[in-house]
């Protein structure tokens, strides 16, 4: 009976396999017969949304890449949008992109697309300072939008692969970029309510939200796997107890974003819950207690000698962590955080696991 069971079983691998093999072989054949008018009409309907210039480089089947899963994999891949000739930045640069098929999609109708991979390249969205800008490629097409509720009824998986990211608006001076080594987001939509699922593993290498004031986080590498809300009716992002490792420190964000305004309004709030003690530059007590409210620290986290010694400049942190060894403040695996400032332009962090 278990022989007869087996037989069967091995049969219907085989069989399915046999089909994929010869799907796979069709497949193939269809695209390299077809490499040019294939590659001239991806630029045409590519063309119709950048409204710029295109290149493919190639095009071919993968099969190893998306695994078990075909896509057609595009190399050489450049784009640039209608305003290139005045930022001089290419939209996007890649050595590849696949594109994997969505079978429930084909079938249904809905989109053939179920995942797009990006490797080897770079994305540049870029305001310059008369605030012309390339974010209209990411705007849904009106004739769309005008046929459908949802201007993004299906939106596929996304993946980067070594890409460099960087967001640049000298007109609101702002300055983001991020070394991608490799991010998954994939998407659900609930009636214009997008659930984004991400998987993230890059190096932070600016996050300006005003450039005169400096970088937010500048090249830390930064880690996690979190959920954002994407709210389409109120144009909102939502940003709720998300978890990331900066330095394999874990950090927890809370906030939210208005997108549809050219500088949009946020807030943001940042916790960090295994942080033991908070040792500051002991300047004066009324900007110590300033911190303690902006960040809902306990008195108990900040400790102080500002009244005994005052202000010791930059010997303040060192005489303080003297002052709390003596007491024994401290004990093993507890986490310290560092930080000094001054005049308002200068500032450093530190984060310390205590080891006596």
């Amino acid at each position: 009976m278990l022989s007869k069971f087996l037989r069967y079983s091995l049969r219907v691998v085989f069989l399915t396999i046999g089909i994929k093999a010869a799907v796979w072989a069709i497949f193939w054949a269809y695209v390299n017969l077809n490499e040019a008018s294939l590659i001239a009409k991806l630029s045409s309907n590519i063309k119709e949304r950048t409204r710029g210039e295109t290149r493919i480089g190639g095009l071919s089947v993968s099969i190893f890449r998306t695994f078990p899963l075909l896509s057609l994999q595009l190399k050489n891949v450049l784009l640039r949008d209608s305003l290139y000739g005045i930022h001089k930045k290419d939209f996007l640069k890649a050595e590849n992109i696949y594109l994997r098929l969505s079978i429930p999609g084909l079938i249904s109708g809905r989109s053939p697309l179920g995942k797009i991979i990006i490797s080897d390249g770079a994305i540049n969205i870029v305001t310059d300072s008369s605030g012309v800008t390339n974010s209209y490629i990411f705007k849904p097409d009106q004739n769309h939008a005008n046929k459908e509720t949802d201007p993004y009824p299906f939106l596929p998986e996304i993946a980067l692969r070594k890409v460099l990211f960087s967001f640049v608006n000298p007109l609101k001076a702002k300055f983001h970029q991020l070394a991608i080594n490799k991010l998954n987001c994939s998407v659900k939509n609930r009636n214009e309510l997008y659930e984004l699922s991400i998987s993230v593993d890059m190096l932070v290498k600016s996050l300006a939200f005003n450039t005169a004031k400096g970088s937010y986080i500048k090249d830390k590498q930064v880690n996690g796997d979190f959920g954002l809300i994407v709210d389409g009716k109120k144009k909102d992002l939502l940003i709720d107890d998300v978890q990331l490792e900066i330095e394999n420190h874990p950090f927890f964000f809370k906030g939210k974003f208005r997108l549809d305004k050219a500088s949009p309004d946020f807030n943001l709030s940042i916790e960090v819950k295994d942080i033991d003690y908070f040792i500051i530059h002991q300047a004066n007590q009324r900007i110590t207690n300033a911190i303690m409210n902006k960040l809902d620290l306990p008195p108990e986290k900040v400790p102080s000698n500002i009244e005994e010694q005052g202000n010791t400049s930059a010997a303040s942190i060192p005489i303080l962590l003297s002052q709390l060894v003596k007491i024994g403040k401290f004990k093993k695996g507890q986490k310290l955080l560092l930080a000094g400032f001054g005049g308002g332009i200068s500032w450093g962090t530190a984060i310390l696991e205590w080891k006596l």
